[in-house]
């Protein structure tokens, strides 16, 4: 008796596990190998056969997947060995066991129709799809191509969801062998397609396309035969080719997916599903670049190619016609323009550049913006996922970036306001992008620039022009080269400096003056972005080429503001200056502090020309600052000063050309810079902090003090006082002294005084104010000089009444003029009581002064941060510190241990710590010289023991003591290090024991202060 096969891998194949799959399949055909075809073992083969056919039909996909898997090869073993004749005899077994005969639901009728299509859907396999279709030497089975063509066929005109899987194992069947095709075997295609009515469906359209357009081989063989034009079909494409022109509605309708209406026995499809149609990856290409491989065919002769290009449907005319009017059309419902956005996102990835604009047209845009803009819209969710893939395509594909932009801000359907409509941030991220070049940015900037100057008297749309390039400069900084940007700047100096009616200008609006000042604030924004980049020596000092523009430009249009004689003689001076600085560029060192000078010259040169005038204080001082630079020390005072100055004031560009000028001067700066830098850590957080620091103080201290100024603080102007000692002894005495256990109580108290004065000084301006108008009033009215009472009030007397004489009565054009005298003094009391500040105005005011002074001082923090890195590169090169680098840098501790104390500020304290802690206190003292005295150290320790113990620590009681022991140790190593004896132990010991015995009775902080010291004299004695 002939052993059976296996059972077990049957269940095999039909595991949801691929793997377990693949053993089944491998173990049942190992085992039929070794089985030879004779009468023992055949009813095995037909057992084998019969179990794999039938297991097509299962419910289960896992296992049709196995069994159609295994069922290939074991049709082929059967074909080798001679147990199966041929593949028809294969075919007709399939048929015969998956007869839908005698079904008993609709169920088992489904799965034997699919098991049908899976049984042919197996002859695709390798290796029975070269025996089945006889592919060998060029040719293949036409015979059989028809009779597998028309089994699928017959199958999909079965079922309405069953066509779009049986055609397109069609189409894949056609896509492998087209290149075997003859006129023949294609005019049979055609009729098979015609016969059971999918000439005019997607699929039919999909294999049309693939052979007329996609195969080389039969797109010839239509080209160079009358085959189209020969062939006799019930429904055809007009000229018989999909793309012909005059079938773009023919299109729509296939496309939608509807059954024309003379295919009387094709029924509709009856569900929708949510993916796009695998026409969409045939047809799409194609009318992308259907224009483009017609002009490229040499064989084709010039009158065909004429005939083919004026009668195949182009791309614009496809997409308004196909897509814009169908699948976004106002009527169109969810479903069909959830497929509309799956066409998008398909055709943005394969659209070549030049059709970009044809992709956005007017529903597109409108559909695009009212589903993006509601979380509750239907397409939300996609929408916004289209967005994002706009932005990855661009990332992929840069060369789409500028006509994607163009297309979305400036096209015809296209808005500004694209981000914010939609609330995402699409083209702002693709402004950024990465993946964009120095050629990209030149062709988008230039796109920028050609549609602000296109809508020249639209303000909106040069101000969001100017935005625009100031937030593609803060992007690509980093790729900042002439290619762009030389182009971008010629722009907005011509906006901002020359007469915008003159024929330079691009502009010729009645607003120029917004438009000029709004100008100016870009570049100079722009110019704060570039700043950064001149570090090195060999960069492009981008100040200075502005600079260059704005002068070339002057010679041949009329600048907006001229300058008088004086204001030349000046910007004369500062350009023969900026001359000689580059004509002195000759080592690395030297040529950093030039170009330095060089930016600040440069920026304050332009700010001459914007207008303003503080500028010329600081190009004198610059230029004496050059022809002085003999004299370090005072050169480099006065240098110091004028960064404070500008870093003071609230234009990001300023403050960064102050630090980037104060990082290649930092290694020069000694003792005396370094006090003025320190000087401002001191002043109070208040209206009298501010006024110490700045300008026109008196306006802060006691605006009552002059009844007649209106002005207010400019504070873009300020300059900080080089001496306010007694100022600050008065306050830390205040500061010491009061009763409260945390310093928030004394600025708090500041902060109450400061707004009762504000109270009463309010209600002083408005008694003033009624005073003055009470007697404006009366003189107006010409009453008596002595009826006004001293606070301002009339008296009357009653019996003056009778002693009137008789009153000259007033015409009317006296009373006209009186009306005007009341009208005019009334206006100008309302006028008064505006400037006077209500109380909510003087907090906001109190405010609004103290961040700008924690401001200032974090900015200070910044320039202290970078002479302690200079510093510690300094140490770490040379291995050796100075006595002078020494006292400097110790100097500064004092002051940044009384910030933390008084600051409010929680930013402001960290960062103070963190620079004694990460900075000060980290320098090796082994590197330290011996030079330095060590009575000068002890005396800081002592100040240092004193502030802790006696003075209150502030908001941040623990961040302060903390320091303070941090620091304090760092004092005793320096010590330890500079004397190198046992006596600086005993003054280490006797100072900490002192503060031990004053903090029993005063001290606030916890022993760990006394504790890290004694630890440091464990680790020293046992190295000892």
């Amino acid at each position: 008796m002939t052993k059976q096969v296996n059972r077990d891998s049957f269940y095999r194949l039909a595991s949801d596990l691929e793997s377990e799959r693949v053993k089944g399949a491998v173990t049942l055909v190992n085992d039929l190998s070794e089985r030879a075809v004779n009468d023992e073992d055949a009813s095995e083969w037909d057992y084998v056969l019969h179990r794999l056919i039938k297991g097509l039909a299962s419910s289960n996909q896992s296992a049709r997947l196995g069994f159609s898997t295994c069922l290939a090869e074991v049709v082929a073993l059967s074909i080798k060995k001679g147990h199966l004749k041929s593949i028809d005899e294969y075919i007709a077994l399939m048929l015969k066991l998956l007869s839908k005969e005698k079904v008993k639901n609709g169920n088992e009728e489904r799965g034997k129709l699919f098991g049908r299509l899976f049984g042919l859907q197996t002859l695709l396999n390798e290796p029975l799809f070269s025996i089945a279709f006889k592919v060998e030497k060029g040719s293949i089975s036409n015979e059989f191509v028809v009779s597998f063509t028309r089994h699928l066929s017959e199958l999909a005109h079965s079922k309405p969801w069953l066509r779009e899987p049986c055609l397109f194992t069609l189409y894949q069947t056609v896509e492998k062998l087209a290149g075997f095709f003859d006129e023949s075997m294609l005019r049979s295609m055609f009729n098979i397609l015609d016969e059971y009515q999918f000439t005019l469906t997607n699929e039919g359209l999909t294999i049309y396309l693939h052979l007329l357009y996609k195969c080389e081989e039969t797109r010839k063989i239509t080209e160079n035969t009358d085959l189209l034009s020969n062939l006799d079909l019930r429904t055809n494409w007009k000229n018989n080719n999909p793309l012909a022109s005059g079938n773009a509605k023919l299109l729509v309708s296939v496309l939608k997916d509807v059954v024309p209406a003379e295919s009387d026995g094709l029924k509709q499809k009856g569900s929708w599903a949510p993916r796009l149609h695998f026409v969409w990856d045939i047809i799409l290409p194609l009318i992308c670049r259907v224009r483009e491989t017609r002009e490229n065919d040499a064989h084709v002769s010039k009158k065909r190619k004429k005939r083919q290009k004026l009668t195949e449907i182009q791309f614009p005319e496809f997409w308004q016609t196909v897509v814009e009017e169908v699948f976004f059309s106002e009527k169109a419902s969810s479903e069909r323009k959830y497929l509309g956005i799956l066409i998008l996102e398909k055709t943005i990835q394969i659209i070549p550049q030049e059709l970009v604009q044809q992709v956005f047209s007017k529903n597109v845009m409108r559909t695009l913006i009212n589903q993006s803009v509601d979380s509750k819209r239907n397409l939300h969710k996609i929408t916004s996922n289209l967005l994002n893939q706009i932005g990855i395509v661009c990332e992929k594909q840069p060369n789409k970036t500028v006509n994607i932009i163009e297309s979305l801000w400036f096209g015809p359907n296209g808005t500004i306001n694209f981000d914010r409509l939609t609330k995402s941030k699409t083209v702002h991220g693709i402004l950024i992008s990465r993946s964009i070049d120095d050629g990209i940015l030149a062709t988008l900037v230039a796109c920028i620039l050609k549609n602000i100057q296109k809508e020249h008297d639209n303000f909106q749309i040069t101000t969001f022009g100017l935005d625009t390039l100031l937030h593609i400069v803060k992007g690509h900084r980093s790729k900042a080269s002439f290619v762009w940007l030389e182009q971008l700047l010629q722009y907005i100096v011509k906006l901002a400096f020359f007469d915008l009616n003159d024929k330079i200008g691009p502009h010729s609006q009645t607003n120029n003056e917004e438009l000029q000042s709004l100008a100016k604030e870009r570049l100079f924004s722009i110019l704060g972005e570039l700043i950064p980049l001149s570090k090195s020596t060999n960069s492009t000092t981008w100040s200075y080429v502005t600079l260059q523009i704005l002068l070339t430009n002057a010679k041949t249009a009329t600048l907006s503001l001229k300058l008088d004689k004086e204001l030349e003689e000046v910007a004369k001076k500062a350009l023969e200056t900026l001359v000689n600085i580059r004509a002195d560029y000759n080592n690395p060192e030297a040529d950093l502090k030039l170009k330095s000078l060089e930016q600040l010259l440069s920026v304050c040169l332009l700010q001459l020309y914007a207008g303003d005038t503080d500028a010329v204080s600081v190009l004198e001082e610059l230029i004496s600052f050059y022809s002085k630079s003999g004299n370090e020390v005072n050169t480099l005072v006065g240098l110091t000063e004028l960064l404070l100055s500008m870093l003071a004031q609230k234009k990001a560009m300023l403050r960064k050309l102050s630090m980037l000028v104060w990082e290649s001067l930092v290694v020069d700066v000694g003792k005396e810079q370094l006090e003025i830098l320190v000087e401002v850590l001191s002043a109070r957080e208040n209206k009298e902090g501010f006024a110490s620091l700045f300008e026109a103080a008196d306006e802060y201290v006691d605006i009552s003090e002059d009844e007649d100024s209106n002005s207010e603080c400019d504070s873009h102007h300020v300059h900080v006082h080089g001496s306010e000692g007694e100022n600050e002894r008065k306050e830390t005495e205040d500061y010491e002294d009061s009763g409260s256990g945390s310093d928030s109580g004394s600025e708090s108290n500041s902060e109450e005084d400061d707004e009762s004065t504000s109270d009463a000084e309010q209600g002083d301006d408005v008694a003033r104010i009624d005073k003055e108008t009470t007697s404006a009033l009366a003189t107006a009215l010409k009453l008596p000089d002595n009826i006004l009472k001293d606070n301002g009030d009339i008296g009357y007397n009653i019996e003056d009444d009778g002693e009137e004489s008789e009153e000259e009565s007033m015409d009317d054009e006296a009373m006209l003029e009186l009306d005007d005298q009341l009208s005019a003094i009334f206006k100008r009391r309302n006028e008064a009581l505006h400037k006077v500040q209500t109380g909510n105005q003087r907090k906001l005011e109190v405010k609004e002064l103290r961040e700008s002074v924690i401001s200032f001082k974090h900015r200070i923090l910044d320039m202290l941060e970078i002479y302690y890195k200079h510093i510690d590169r300094t140490i770490n090169c040379s291995e050796k510190c100075t006595s002078r680098m020494c006292y400097d840098l110790l100097s500064t501790i004092k002051p940044l241990i009384k910030c933390m104390q008084q600051t409010t500020d929680k930013a402001l304290a960290d960062k103070s710590a963190r620079l004694l802690k990460a900075n000060v206190c980290k320098l090796k003292v082994s590197y330290i010289s011996k030079d330095v005295d060590g009575e000068h150290i002890i005396s800081y320790l002592k100040d240092l023991h004193s502030s802790a113990i006696a003075s209150k620590p502030g908001q941040f009681p623990n961040l302060y003591y903390s320091t303070c022991s941090t620091t304090s140790l760092f004092l005793a190593k320096v010590l330890n290090a500079v004397s190198n004896n046992e006596s600086s132990y005993a003054s280490l010991i006797d100072i900490y024991a002192e503060s031990m015995k004053n903090w029993v009775s005063n001290g606030k902080f916890g022993r760990s202060f006394f504790i890290d010291f004694v630890n440091w004299l464990e680790s020293k004695k046992s190295k000892n």
